[in-house]
């Protein structure tokens, strides 16, 4: 069989789309769906995890925001326990030296015009008896001075002037322990005076130590406004910290 002949001839099968019956068989779909299945599943497993990390992390902050907020109330309330009880402290003890200092200072005008008091009556009483005895004093001193220059011209009427001058002696010892009496008056009076004046030293020492205690108060007052003002300071910049924590969480979750 020659090449002509060859090429002639007819082919023993027919072409692949020309035979009676036969289809290209689809490609197979299982893989196909179990890939993008596959694919679609990771995607949502990867998703609902975010979200679960993201509802955890969003409870135990709304727990620690919740804790937080619970401890700045109490703080506050504290703050205001120790605010009202130094107020009132404050209050109970300027209302007790205000009536203290009203006490001495009517106890010191009581006592200033018993002195002034005191002082006059005594002054009055004493001035006439003393000038009167002061009286008695010159002219018995004359008279003892006359009796003498009389004994010395006279030397006859001896005991009768001796017996003149025992009764001057007599008169000048009598008017000695009446000069007496009116001194030790005075003296008496004189100690009446130093005893107000001790009491008005006494309530001038009262009256500084309660100028110290206020003083002392007032520094105290002071220390607590400025312990406060600490207090409340810390207490703004937890606030702050805060709102920025939670800024920044809208702004997380605001982000898609």
């Amino acid at each position: 069989m020659n090449d002509e002949r060859f090429d002639s001839a007819e082919p023993l099968f027919a072409e692949p789309d020309e035979r009676s019956g036969y289809h290209e068989a689809p490609p197979p779909r299982g893989d196909v769906g179990s890939a993008a299945g596959a694919t679609g599943g990771g995607f949502w497993k990867a998703l609902t995890l975010s979200l679960s990390l993201l509802v955890v992390g969003l409870a135990w902050f709304s727990w620690s925001q919740s804790l937080a907020q619970r401890d700045l109330a109490a703080r506050f309330t504290e703050l205001q326990a120790r605010l009202d009880s130094t107020g009132e402290s404050l209050n109970e003890s300027g209302a007790t030296l205000a009536s203290q200092l009203k006490a001495l200072d009517t106890a010191l005008g009581v006592n200033g015009t018993e002195i002034k008091k005191l002082w006059s009556i005594t002054n009055e009483r004493n001035r006439p008896a003393i000038e009167q005895h002061g009286k008695a004093l010159a002219s018995l001193q004359a008279e003892v001075k006359q009796t003498s220059q009389a004994l010395a011209r006279s030397g006859n009427d001896g005991a009768a002037a001796q017996a003149a001058v025992a009764a001057m002696k007599s008169q000048l010892a009598a008017l000695a322990a009446s000069v007496d009496a009116v001194k030790r008056e005075s003296l008496a009076g004189n100690a009446r005076l130093d005893e107000l004046r001790t009491q008005v030293q006494a309530s001038r020492g009262a009256v500084t130590k309660l100028d110290e205690q206020i003083r002392g108060m007032r520094d105290s007052v002071a220390k607590n406004a400025s312990d406060n003002r600490q207090t409340l300071a810390a207490i703004d910049t937890f606030r702050r910290e805060t709102n920025l924590q939670l800024r920044a969480m809208r702004e997380q979750l605001a982000t898609p």
